[in-house]
């Protein structure tokens, strides 16, 4: 475990294991010479960073930073702010509050003013003003909200999304494409077909089981090694035979390749008795 931020003067096959910074389950090799200048810190070739494991190979480095000055203490501190921007949803809010406090600073003189030139008693229309803010205020507005939002992150729940912050959810609500990346420590490095479709997109036949091409093949390579040396290849696959949608291969069986190499022979062999005698005459 490398204690603090460092800065390699010399390796010799120094690998290190960084997946507590980037994810990566493969260690990355580490050189005393600098990387690349315009790359990350994380890509940097001469740098070691506090958490990351050296998994082989030796180096002599120098003490950049320790304790609160590393850099995954500030990768702690972005992820753990506070001082994050205000969502959709909560701009709605606000916006909706300080246009009714508005209303009420406007309305309350209005209300003392001609309520108490009419009545001409000004405690009663001060009471009055007073009732008439208090009505305005949205007393129940916090807990309505809050009950919404907790309904939505049910029904987000149902489809397998938890949400942490519930003024986010209008967000989600939102989205058309929601994009998502696995890092390599959450991955296992297989794929898995899970169904197949032509170019129709129809569910495509189940794939031939194991070992049946191969028979196939060796029956093929037997067929055809048994042609005379020179013979003409009788066989005239179409298509393969897996091939869906009413397409059937075409060829010769097993006895009609016999019989046509053996005919092929005959001939060929004819061709050469007769062909002395024309010299000859």
């Amino acid at each position: 475990m490398i204690p603090a931020d460092c800065r390699v003067l010399t390796a010799k096959d120094l690998f290190v294991a960084q997946a507590a910074m980037t994810g990566e389950s493969l260690p990355v090799e580490k050189f005393a010479h600098p990387g690349d200048g315009l790359a990350g810190l994380l890509e940097q070739h001469n740098l070691l960073f506090m958490c990351t494991n050296v998994v082989s190979g030796t180096a002599t480095a120098i003490v950049l930073a320790t304790g609160t000055r590393t850099y995954i203490r500030t990768l702690a501190q972005r992820s753990t702010a506070t001082d994050r921007a205000p969502t959709a949803f909560q701009a709605g809010v606000n916006s909706v509050s300080w246009l009714l406090i508005r209303f009420a600073l406007v309305m309350v003189p209005f209300v003392l003013l001609i309520n108490g030139w009419t009545k001409g008693d000004w405690t009663e229309a001060f009471l009055f003003a007073l009732s008439v803010a208090v009505g305005l205020t949205p007393e129940m507005l916090p807990m309505i909200v809050t009950s919404t939002l907790a309904k939505g992150a049910v029904l987000l729940s149902r489809r397998k999304v938890i949400v942490k912050r519930l003024d986010a959810i209008q967000n989600f609500g939102a989205m058309e494409v929601l994009c998502t990346d696995k890092t390599g420590t959450l991955t296992q490095d297989k794929i898995a077909l899970e169904r197949h479709t032509d170019v129709f997109d129809r569910a495509d036949q189940p794939a031939r089981p194991r070992g049946a091409g191969a028979r196939g093949a060796a029956e093929l390579a037997a067929a055809v090694a048994g042609l005379p040396q020179g013979g003409r290849n009788p066989v005239r696959l179409r298509a393969p035979p897996h091939v869906g949608g009413g397409v059937r291969a075409r060829g010769s069986s097993r006895a009609d390749l016999q019989g046509r190499s053996g005919g092929d022979a005959g001939g060929m062999q004819h061709r050469a008795r007769e062909r002395p005698g024309q010299a000859a005459g």
